[in-house]
């Protein structure tokens, strides 16, 4: 009995070899990056209007596409200006005019560093506050430090104090003396 093998490509069968690109896809399905990615943009023929991207998306709600071969996924928005306005430099974030994380189209598409992402987020307002109340982790409020604090200056100690709230000295001793500034 012949066992037939099916040929391959010559090179890593994503278009680096002498083979066509038209070829790779109608023998054996495979299509490029930029194919893929368009393959997951809607409505990108209207102007002016986001491009929705209509794959996976990642837990922020951005596009992401399989870097096929490679273990991690790439960014559509990403893709998007690298395949629209060339290479991003190394370092530079893609940040979105229009602060929708799916759209992809490259006139909502803009180069910044992280500083300026970061201050594009709070701008925007989706910068996460990172003390007091706010924090989705806090476990004080405002009013419990400035209690705390208001026995700890009548001389009660950082242990004393954790015992009544049932909480760790270091805590009391944080929220006290370093943590929570944004109080006075």
């Amino acid at each position: 009995m012949t066992i037939v093998s099916e040929k391959k490509p010559p090179g890593d069968g994503f278009g680096t070899s002498a083979w066509s690109r038209r070829a790779l896809v109608a023998r054996w399905g495979v299509k490029s990056l930029a194919d893929r990615f368009w393959d997951k943009v809607g409505n990108r023929f209207s102007t002016g209007e986001c491009w929705s991207w209509i794959g996976a998306k990642s837990s922020a709600g951005y596009g992401i596409l399989s870097k096929k071969p490679g273990p991690s996924p790439l960014y559509a928005h990403r893709i998007s200006w690298e395949l629209n306005n060339g290479p991003i430099p190394h370092g530079a974030c893609v940040l979105h005019r229009c602060d929708n994380p799916p759209c992809v189209n490259p006139d909502h598409l803009f180069l910044g560093s992280k500083r300026d992402n970061s201050r594009d987020m709070a701008a925007k307002g989706r910068a996460g506050a990172r003390w007091g109340e706010q924090s989705s982790h806090h476990l004080l409020t405002d009013s419990l430090v400035r209690e705390m604090r208001r026995l700890h200056s009548n001389g009660l100690s950082y242990a004393g104090i954790g015992a009544e709230f049932d909480l760790s000295k270091g805590t009391v001793q944080y929220a006290v003396s370093r943590g929570w500034r944004h109080i006075q």
